[in-house]
């Protein structure tokens, strides 16, 4: 409550009917929605993809120092860094698409086999946790689509 609220001089002075109504209108708040399934599934998304493109650049890695045979090199290497691309692609596609819909999280911390992930969306945030066996298995069922897509459309 300001020292000028009584005043009803200020009051015509300074303030429209038009602006009162817009200043309650904006003031009124909506209660916050729990996060969405689709919200959740956009988070995993982003989770899952950003653990995909460390493994293959871990993998690129690896191929590049333990394979000897230069063609057989070169081939995976090139093989790997398409899939790498699309990944990367459609990760810039998901942060775009969270970015958009206001929703951010960041990773708490990790007991035993469990990762959790606070989720922030509209203003509710709600903890996520997964498996690292839910992970790895989501992981190889999305790098099996990506590879089908690389080679479908590199032919």
């Amino acid at each position: 409550m300001s020292k000028l609220d009584g005043n009803e001089r200020w009051k015509s002075k300074f303030i429209l009917g038009e602006h009162v109504e817009q200043y309650n209108q904006e003031r009124q708040t909506k209660p916050a929605q729990p996060v969405t399934n689709e919200e959740i599934e956009i988070a995993l998304d982003a989770i899952l993809h950003k653990h995909m493109i460390e493994m293959m650049e871990k993998y690129i890695g690896e191929v590049n120092a333990t394979v000897r045979n230069k063609f057989l090199q070169h081939l995976l290497s090139s093989a790997l860094n398409l899939l790498l691309q699309n990944i990367s692609t459609h990760w810039n596609e998901v942060k775009r698409n969270m970015r958009q819909r206001n929703i951010s999280m960041k990773e708490e911390e990790s007991e035993d086999f469990v990762i959790y992930y606070r989720i922030y969306a509209r203003g509710y945030n709600e903890r996520f946790g997964m498996t690292r066996d839910i992970m790895r298995a989501r992981i190889g069922v999305k790098l099996g689509q990506y590879a089908v897509q690389v080679f479908r459309d590199n032919k």
